[in-house]
């Protein structure tokens, strides 16, 4: 289930050139822009029972950032003048689509739509939303908020109808969700900054205690390492190479106190906390000592699975 956008130009706005496009995606990170193969598209169309495009070549373009997980897609087709679109006055479709998927956290959004605003900006393109949520009934130069906020409604809606069917969607605040994704998206440039000295993980996982779900990070050996906002710290031991043992899940508020003297709490790029120097024996020992709760209590969960900002009712 996507939220679906169409693109529209004026009369006397060009056409976008498929070479202006390849240059354009090509200086942005996490895009790709690739041929589609129209003759095995029309044969895909005819089997699924969907109507034939009049088309002569089509695109995808693709967004996906490995750091946040966030992806989207885009579809041009040059000069499709499909009685599909809707026709106003005075403005002609484009053939460029872009779709964002729905049942996901509010920070999809957040990303993709500055993305998406960005390109219609740079090609004087007009925005066509035709959700029932939208308050446009015609294209329109859009914002991000503007787009966001109609995504915020199609979401709930579709959240809504997922969990009545029956399908497992969890639930963390947006506070919560929205907090991994800045981290995510700031790590890259933390580890830059800070050097290999000091590790920057590049995940923040979930996962479940007796109904609760959390999020946690790994810890290997007490090395020194940037340590985000989470509810639980895995600790580990390292065992040669990228093997590693986990002892065990440590509460986060149990490790402040310990290591006290050694963390810096920071608030810039993104809130977190900060351990540059190896650990003395004294503050080792007493991480010995600290009582763990045993990996089988948790159970954790994977990328496939859907959480999202929207409480059940």
């Amino acid at each position: 289930m996507t939220f679906d956008l169409s693109f529209y130009r004026t009369k006397s706005t060009q056409e976008p050139k498929v070479e202006d496009l390849r240059e354009f995606f090509r200086a942005l990170p996490n895009f790709r822009m690739r041929d589609i193969d129209v003759e095995q598209l029309q044969k895909s169309l005819a089997e699924k029972g969907a109507s034939r495009l009049e088309v002569k070549e089509a695109y995808d373009i693709d967004y996906e950032n490995q750091s946040t997980g966030v992806y989207f897609q885009m579809f041009y087709t040059p000069t499709n003048s499909s009685n599909e679109e809707p026709s106003f006055p005075n403005l002609d479709p484009t053939g460029l689509g872009a779709h964002v998927n729905l049942v996901r956290p509010t920070y999809f959004a957040l990303e993709s739509f500055p993305l998406i605003t960005q390109i219609a900006d740079k090609f004087g393109l007009l925005t066509f939303d035709n959700q029932i949520t939208s308050r446009h009934k015609e294209p329109f130069k859009a914002d991000s908020a503007t787009l966001t906020e109609s995504w915020i409604a199609t979401n709930s809606w579709a959240i809504g109808n997922f969990r009545k069917e029956g399908h497992s969607i969890k639930y963390l605040p947006r506070e919560r969700l929205d907090y991994n994704w800045n981290f995510l998206r700031q790590c890259v440039g933390m580890q830059q900054r800070l050097g290999d000295h000091v590790f920057v993980p590049t995940r923040i996982f979930l996962a479940e205690k007796n109904s609760f779900l959390g999020t946690f990070v790994t810890w290997t050996d007490y090395i020194p390492m940037v340590l985000p906002s989470v509810d639980w710290i895995v600790m580990g031991q390292s065992k040669g190479g990228k093997d590693f043992s986990t002892r065990g899940f440590a509460r986060f508020g149990d490790l402040l106190p310990i290591l006290a003297n050694d963390l810096r709490n920071l608030s810039e790029p993104v809130p977190h906390y900060l351990l540059s120097n190896d650990l003395t024996k004294d503050t080792r020992k007493k991480l010995e000592k600290l009582q763990l709760i045993d990996k089988k209590e948790f159970k954790a969960l994977p990328p496939s699975v859907n959480v999202v900002d929207v409480p059940p009712n």
